[in-house]
């Protein structure tokens, strides 16, 4: 992932044809590709929020050494904008006050005046927000199609995979972080490895009954943040004392939608190293003290940003409360690519606290004129056990386990893993072993399962079951307060009877 020279992207079919018009003119290092995520408020691929803004927050979601469903793997790849550019190349010489991220190809050189020296002029970054995404969350290795395109799911080379999922078919956070509406709150992101460019986030409603993948980019362009001030902070890991203050880029001029805010990435890749010294960054560097971690293999905050978080503040617009999915879009200037991730935020009216629900009972509460029930019901009694023990959960067949069928998640207990399962608007069930929880999200519901040893498939009986168990429990209720009353009378009458008849009479 080490960035030298000027890099494109293998697999992406304009950075093919203008590496063979620039080949001509000088030669190219290595060919890369990078990668980053939101680390704050925690994503979809951290619901149980155990790995956002720690030193290691890519690895949300890991699934294998491909960096299947890791935070920092989800993306647009080959997207380009339509017609020029919004942000113009730079003059001859340092990048100075533009927006660009990247120099100048041909700075310098007789041939500087060639159309193929702007090599960056159809990427993202050059008009933000105009290049289209598959999605707004993200796609798993960005290459949905294949790649090549048709081929089968795979590791591609200069990185990202093929056939991953889209972020948008996970269930979501385990608690959607509370926003007040008018307040300041933070939001950050980090980057694996560099490409340029700047960033926005977005809010998109999600509306009872409203499925995740219901949710579209045009929805979250309604309604953009403002980022406030002109500052912005470098943190490495959790500790906010690892912070410091650095001036923001900002710019609402040529942006979609129009008018809307974007700010510059303030990290400069590395044009040129030496044995892991970076000679070269493409812009100055930001400042940081220098007791802070130097980052991977490079001098200064030029390469690989392991840790660190570009952390904004952001003023909570005035919108209806309610359950809201953030996306963080990062329009690369070095790449034909869009990173996106996602998370639930719940705005909230200003001085309300977050609804808490007990994790082991569900407490549902009816009153008439003279009396008021409440019935509990333990969390076990709303899962049906599937087939019986050492059985993972299937679709259609016992062959049918597509992922877009599940969400992941890691927990202490089955009932932590059934609890997730009650929060989550489309749950059908759960797949448990150890502390791994599949939370089956499946339109159809699980209607197979397999042999597996130590595996346990729940099937989560939802609103029907729920009044079901609610009408079951009334039922009894009432037939024990029925044989109560009934016991209650004959004993009064045999009292009575004894005390009219005598003892030996009262035992007829």
């Amino acid at each position: 992932h080490k960035s030298r020279g000027i890099s494109l992207v293998l697999g992406t079919s304009s950075a093919y044809r203008m590496l063979g018009r620039l080949a001509l003119l000088f030669p190219f290092p290595e060919l890369i590709a990078g990668h980053g995520g939101m680390s704050k408020p925690c994503t979809w691929h951290d619901p149980t929020s155990s790995f956002c803004m720690r030193d290691d927050w890519q690895l949300a979601g890991c699934r294998n050494d491909w960096g299947e469903n890791c935070t920092f793997m989800f993306f647009t790849n080959n997207t380009n904008i339509p017609g020029s550019p919004t942000i113009p190349d730079h003059p001859k010489g340092a990048i100075g006050d533009s927006l660009m991220t990247y120099k100048h190809a041909c700075i310098g050189e007789t041939y500087e005046g060639n159309p193929a020296c702007d090599w960056t002029k159809n990427n993202p970054w050059r008009h933000p927000g105009a290049a289209p995404v598959l999605s707004p969350c993200g796609i798993g290795g960005g290459n949905p199609t294949g790649c090549p395109e048709g081929s089968d799911k795979s590791k591609c080379d200069g990185g990202g995979y093929s056939r991953g999922v889209d972020a948008r078919e996970w269930p979501g956070n385990y608690h959607p972080s509370p926003w007040e509406i008018g307040s300041e709150v933070e939001v950050a992101w980090g980057i694996e490895a560099n490409h340029g460019g700047g960033y926005q986030y977005r809010l998109c409603q999600k509306l009872p009954g409203q499925k995740n993948s219901d949710l579209t980019e045009d929805c979250f362009q309604a309604n953009p943040l403002v980022l406030l001030g002109e500052a912005q902070w470098l943190q490495y890991g959790p500790n906010e004392s690892n912070r410091a203050e650095i001036p923001a880029r900002r710019s609402t001029a040529g942006t979609v939608p129009q008018g809307s805010q974007w700010t510059r990435n303030p990290i400069p890749a590395c044009q040129k190293n030496d044995q892991g010294k970076c000679t070269d960054p493409e812009f100055p560097p930001p400042s940081v003290p220098s007791t802070f971690p130097i980052p991977a293999g490079f001098n200064g905050m030029s390469g690989l940003l392991n840790g660190w978080h570009i952390v904004d503040k952001v003023l909570v617009p005035n919108l209806e409360p309610g359950i809201y999915v953030l996306s963080w879009r990062w329009d690369c200037e070095q790449s034909a690519q869009v990173w996106s991730n996602c998370a639930d935020v719940e705005l909230k009216a200003p001085h309300t606290s977050p609804t808490t629900m007990s994790p082991s009972t569900t407490t549902t509460t009816t009153a008439t004129a003279s009396t008021v029930t409440t019935t509990t019901i333990a969390l076990p009694d709303l899962f049906q056990d599937i087939s019986g023990p050492d059985r993972a959960c299937r679709g259609a067949s016992r062959g049918d386990n597509s992922p877009s069928y599940y969400g992941i998640y890691f927990v202490d207990s089955l009932e932590e893993c059934q609890e997730r399962c009650t929060r989550v608007l489309d749950c059908k069930g759960i797949e448990y072993k150890g502390n791994r929880c599949e939370v089956w999200i499946r339109e159809a519901g699980i209607e197979a399962t397999k042999s597996a040893s130590g595996f346990q498939c729940l099937r989560y009986l939802g609103a029907q079951g729920r009044m079901a168990l609610l009408s079951k429990n009334a039922q009894t209720s009432t037939q024990k307060t029925f044989l109560r009353t009934r016991k209650t009378k004959a004993s009064l009458f045999v009292q009575q009877q004894a005390r009219r008849f005598g003892k030996g009479n009262a035992e007829l």
